[in-house]
């Protein structure tokens, strides 16, 4: 939602200042070259944004199992437990950790493609 107000920002300046001798410097197909350029990256923020939902998503599902597992925990502390109740949240941990690591890869490569 911001992103749009940020752009209709731009080309209403944009619209006021083509008024004025010095920015009718601005040639028709360089405003046309900025404008696609905006929404271009308007485009590739909205994309970011999604992709940050999608992690944070995640990162909220990875943190209720831990605590859902910490829960699990201390109520097997609490009641002694058998050898395979230990074994089964030993293994909900393990896969929990797994999880998170593989929440957000190592490999962080950004999109270094070049605007029109």
């Amino acid at each position: 939602m911001e992103t749009c107000c940020h752009l209709i920002l731009i080309v209403v300046l944009i619209t006021v200042l083509l008024d004025k001798p010095y920015i009718q410097l601005i040639s028709n197909k360089n405003i046309k070259i900025i404008m696609n350029s905006i929404k271009e990256l308007a485009q590739k923020v909205d994309a970011l944004q999604v992709s940050l939902d999608n992690e944070q998503a995640q990162v909220a599902a990875a943190i209720a199992g831990l605590e859902q597992t910490i829960v699990d925990q201390l109520a097997l502390i609490a009641d002694g437990g058998t050898v395979e109740e230990r074994q089964a949240i030993a293994d909900k941990l393990d896969a929990i950790k797994a999880d998170l690591e593989n929440t957000i890869p190592d490999d962080t490569t950004t999109d270094t493609t070049t605007l029109v």
